[in-house]
């Protein structure tokens, strides 16, 4: 800048260049964010599921090498269950036979 007050093109062009200048949304841009967030919510979904499915098959798993569950007979079967597991089994159970 001049001391007299006035701006040179040079000093205009610095000030331009300092200046952000925001992007307009268009509805291109728009539409390609809601797709975008359309598919990382589906893919998310798709991850979550597997994930599930593989924790299940894993504590089946580890319940199975542990007691081995599939070869017991019933009545050790229902000596497995501890606590509340085994009460609301024998309820049930129970329930079952009257019904």
């Amino acid at each position: 800048m001049n001391f007299e007050g006035k701006t040179s093109k040079s000093d205009r062009q610095v000030i331009h260049k300092n200046v952000s200048v925001r992007k307009l949304k268009t509805k291109t841009s728009e539409k390609s964010f809601i797709w975008t967030n359309v598919t990382l919510h589906i893919i998310l979904f798709l991850m979550a599921i597997t994930a599930g499915y593989l924790h299940c098959f894993h504590v089946s798993n580890l319940h199975e090498n542990d007691l081995f569950f599939s070869h017991l007979s019933n009545l050790e079967r229902e000596l497995t269950f501890r606590t509340e597991m085994g009460f609301y089994y024998s309820y049930f159970k129970q329930v079952k036979l009257f019904v």
